[in-house]
């Protein structure tokens, strides 16, 4: 039976909801909004070993003119490096006329979702 986690850290426009599902592999599955949820895009890390190093290999789907790929590419990857298993996450936030701060705080806001993933992750 899958785990599914959900974590949210912010307020406002800038309030990140981190949805997780474990597979009984490990794989996992993510989806992280804010409250204007959409699919913006989808990337999936793909571990493989290489000369004997684990390495994930990125792939990515992104809509137009949407930038949701930067932070659906470094969550990707770095719960794939962390599970040693294939991870894919889709990403939908939007704020209307983002300024470089409102980014800034997304950005934050999902690096403590995915630090609160990992924790649970640990002890599970």
């Amino acid at each position: 039976m899958p785990k599914i986690m959900e974590f949210c850290e912010g307020e406002g426009k800038h309030k990140i909801k981190f949805l997780v599902i474990l597979t009984k592999k490990g794989e996992a599955l993510a989806y992280i909004c804010n409250e204007n949820s959409h699919i913006g895009c989808i990337a999936l890390s793909i571990i493989d070993t290489f000369k004997g190093e684990k390495k994930a290999f990125i792939s990515k789907i992104t809509v137009p003119r949407h930038y949701d790929c930067v932070p659906a590419e470094k969550v990707a990857k770095e719960l794939s490096e962390y599970l040693g298993k294939n991870v894919a996450v889709c990403v939908g936030i939007h704020i209307e006329n983002a300024k470089k701060e409102d980014i800034e705080k997304v950005m934050e806001n999902i690096e403590k979702c995915l630090k609160k993933v990992k924790e649970a992750i640990k002890c599970s």
